[in-house]
């Protein structure tokens, strides 16, 4: 007996059994770790998308209430998704909405001066509120809540409204003519 004893001590290395059992816990630490890590990243796309998409509504905000302040009068195009400013000076800005993407156009004489484009991550949507025409003019910003939304129709039942971005026409008044330099006449 005490010969048995004394070769189970003496022997080295691991049985069969508790390879197995090491291999089988390995593989499932690695199998948690990655899947941690694909969430981690997905998660961090999503906030740059979401970071991507507030940078670019607070650029388009700006604008948007600049040109409308400054403009005559507003046109809502039916069919198009577009709202044209038509300026004191003849000119005119367009803005269109095309998917989660609003692409602003500003014609002087009918040619085109200046071209931008505000793209905003794949859960928004956006969409005209035309109710106060053809003094003011807003446009809302909706973010999915998980259902799809599949445009404008869709209401705040399945996404949720983020922002509403409203302007007056003519706020300054005819008057005022901006980037006249030094000896422009007005």
């Amino acid at each position: 007996m005490s010969n048995k004893i004394s070769r189970r001590t003496a022997r080295q290395g691991f049985t069969l059994i508790e390879q197995i059992g090491l291999i089988a816990l390995t593989t499932t630490m690695i199998l948690l770790t990655t899947t941690w890590i694909h969430e981690s990243m997905k998660m961090s796309n999503r906030f740059k998308q979401r970071r991507d998409s507030h940078l670019a509504l607070a650029s388009f905000s700006r604008q948007f209430q600049n040109d409308v302040w400054r403009c005559d009068s507003i046109e809502f195009i039916e069919g198009e998704q577009t709202v044209r400013l038509n300026q004191h000076t003849g000119g005119q800005v367009l803005y269109r909405l095309d998917g989660n993407e609003i692409k602003q156009e500003t014609l002087e004489s009918g040619q085109v001066r200046r071209r931008q484009r505000y793209e905003l991550g794949d859960e928004y949507f956006i969409a005209w509120d035309r109710s106060n025409l053809p003094d003011q003019i807003a446009l809302s910003v909706f973010r999915s809540t998980g259902s799809t939304v599949e445009g404008p129709d869709a209401e705040a039942t399945q996404a949720k409204r983020e922002l509403t971005i409203g302007a007056t026409a003519n706020r300054f008044g005819q008057n005022v003519v901006f980037g006249l330099g030094n000896g422009a006449k007005q």
